[in-house]
């Protein structure tokens, strides 16, 4: 009910009246308006990465940072440089994500790679600061992906910029195929990042 009082999914609404055509409708049931959709192209994911996140490498640099008893993967220096399944709080709403805290050395980044993904005609995430973090820093978190050798694209998410921001990539010239994928993660600053 994406105009309902209080409801916040008038962008996820939005979005699936892109994708289908009303096939029925609208119908009056009391007080409420019913239109049936058909999906034109449903989103069905091919892989879900934090589902995967125990098969990945993980690195600073060219230092492999070990996975602790819960599957954290847990980076040599700075405590907080880690990758982890969480479900946080990012736009008010509890998200399964990567946590991935980008490493102080421009020098030596943080780097994740996942060996062996099935791919479709597109990459699709979000990205996000979470905390109090989303609104203090000074630079952008850079993340570079690449398929293989091949450089997919970059995606920044800005400093002081709250929120869960939509990347999307294309990736049709592999869809239906299974290759490594990686995701190499800078910041300028990574303090607060």
């Amino acid at each position: 009910l994406p105009r309902a009082p209080g409801s916040t999914a008038l962008q996820a609404y939005e979005a699936v009246l892109q994708r289908s055509s009303a096939i029925d409708g609208p119908m009056k049931l009391g007080a409420i308006q019913i239109t049936r959709f058909d999906l034109k192209a449903p989103l069905i994911p091919t892989s879900w990465l934090p589902d995967q996140l125990a098969n990945a490498k993980v690195r600073i640099g060219s230092v492999e940072c070990p996975a602790d008893s819960l599957g954290v993967f847990r980076c040599p220096g700075q405590p907080w440089v880690r990758v982890a399944r969480e479900v946080r709080e990012i736009n008010y709403l509890p998200r399964p994500c990567l946590y991935a805290h980008p490493n102080a050395d421009p020098n030596a980044p943080l780097t994740i790679e996942f060996p062996a993904v099935r791919l479709g005609r597109t990459l699709r995430g979000h990205t996000g600061i979470i905390g109090e973090a989303m609104l203090m820093g000074s630079s952008p978190v850079s993340m570079k992906m690449t398929i293989g050798e091949q450089l997919l694209g970059t995606v920044e998410e800005p400093p002081r910029s709250p929120g869960w921001h939509l990347f999307q990539l294309d990736t049709t010239p592999f869809a239906g195929t299974t290759r490594p994928i990686a995701f190499e993660i800078t910041a300028a600053n990574a303090d607060q990042r």
